[in-house]
């Protein structure tokens, strides 16, 4: 498990994304190609070791060939004796449905033949013959039905043949289908489970650091200039983490300086307070002075007059000096 996290860990966005690309490749190709080949194993299976044979057991062929016999005779009784093969063609569907060859012979001649034949035919035709020409007969990996008709002064002999182990067409068609409908619901649910799989492999690694990220700002904004982001992790998300921490110093150092700014200013304005209320305060003295005759001779006078412009140009200096102030602040 260790091995596992430090290898998912070390794992940036961009390979994951690569990785992810990849599987949703491969991943449905392999699982659609691992049940493809269990369904051709299947259907191999079946035609090998007789999965789809169509009678349980000889008396079901017995039963059915009988049956199939009674067609074939019907239609060479309503046939136009002009094409026989084409009267026979309708059965060929029945054939198929239960693995089944048909021979019709006449005057030692074959007239139609219908599904495939094995080298063992020849010998059950001859057990037939033998047994007087009709019945049943089987060699355990072949099985014959023999029946003799006279039609209009032909006589024909009838031959259906059948393999247990043989698949019937229709076995074939259905295995083949279901395969075909097996194979589609494979690749539509491994394309499902890998696209999830993914989305969870690539979407885990971006959804922590998005809540780092987020908590981080909700934390700068509520004012908490100290909080830091903790992230050790090596990815596409470490230079923006360790942005968002210079960032956050920056704020606070600007915060500092602000308020360190704001200190001086108003030390500067108490000073300055401090400073004008002096020089006023003299120029209010020897004002009241002048009006209340204190300096009665025009020296006297004079020298009053030459504080009052002095006070007054320390008022301007320190008037000239709070304007250059207020510029600097502005900038």
């Amino acid at each position: 498990m260790k091995i596992k996290e430090r290898f998912t860990k070390n794992i940036n966005i961009k390979k994951r994304l690569v990785i992810s690309n990849i599987l949703m490749i491969t991943v449905p190709v392999a699982i659609t190609a691992l049940i493809g080949a269990l369904c051709v194993g299947v259907i191999w299976l079946s035609i090998q070791y007789g999965a789809g044979l169509g009678f349980e057991d000889s008396e079901d062929f017995y039963r059915a060939s009988r049956s199939v016999s009674m067609l074939v005779e019907q239609s060479l009784r309503e046939g136009t004796h002009k094409n026989q093969a084409e009267d026979l063609a309708g059965i060929s569907g029945l054939l198929d449905k239960n693995a089944m060859a048909l021979s019709v012979d006449s005057a030692n001649k074959n007239i139609y033949q219908y599904g495939h034949t094995t080298d063992s035919d020849t010998t059950l035709l001859n057990a037939v013959d033998a047994l007087g020409g009709k019945g049943f007969v089987s060699s355990g990996s072949r099985e014959l039905y023999v029946h003799s008709a006279e039609i209009d002064g032909t006589f024909y002999r009838i031959s259906i043949f059948n393999s247990p182990s043989e698949l019937s067409y229709e076995t074939l068609k259905v295995a083949v289908v279901l395969s075909a409908i097996v194979l589609i619901f494979a690749v539509l649910f491994s394309i499902l489970l890998t696209n999830r799989f993914l989305i969870r492999f690539v979407f885990r690694k971006i959804e922590r650091p998005l809540d780092i990220l987020v908590d981080g700002v909700r934390q700068i904004s509520d004012g908490n200039l100290e909080h830091r982001i903790d992230y050790s992790e090596q990815d596409e998300f470490a230079p923006v983490c360790a942005d968002f921490n210079e960032m956050a110093a920056r704020l606070k150092a600007s915060e500092e300086r602000t308020a360190q700014h704001e200190q001086s200013r108003k030390e500067l304005l108490v000073g300055i307070s401090h400073d004008l209320r002096s020089p006023l305060t003299s120029i209010q003295a020897y004002v009241e002075g002048l009006l209340d005759g204190v300096a009665q001779t025009p020296e006297a006078q004079r020298g009053y007059l030459a504080i009052i412009k002095s006070k007054a140009e320390d008022i301007d200096r320190m008037l000239s000096k709070i304007f250059l102030f207020s510029k600097m602040e502005l900038g």
